[in-house]
């Protein structure tokens, strides 16, 4: 699993371990779907975020109740500040599923 929120950059990043990739555009186009209900959900929920820097130095940000990844420069206050959410692109590839992304600030 790997990920960046690098404007123009985004992506998140999954391995699929013995899992079902999408095949075909009409399975990643459902696949996008909920994807983006999922974002939708989170975003309506205003879920709060929080940072702090751990023992190596590494800020780490955390959106309560989701998960926490080292800081990648873009700061919002909760993810109600999230607008404009899009999967711009689906690959698969090697039992990874990519997803490349883009969002504005609210």
């Amino acid at each position: 699993m790997g990920l960046s929120h690098t404007p123009g950059q985004a992506f998140l990043l999954y391995d699929v371990d013995g899992g079902t990739l999408p095949d075909g555009e009409e399975a990643k186009a459902a696949l996008v779907e909920t994807v983006l209900d999922r974002a939708r959900e989170h975003v309506a929920a205003a879920l709060p975020f929080g940072a702090e820097v751990d023992a190596e130095g590494v800020r780490r940000v955390t959106i309560e109740g989701l998960q926490t990844d080292p800081c990648g420069g873009t700061h919002v206050r909760t993810t109600a500040d999230l607008t404009g959410i899009q999967i711009t692109r689906v690959r698969t590839k090697k039992g990874q599923l990519k997803l490349s992304y883009t969002a504005q600030h609210a």
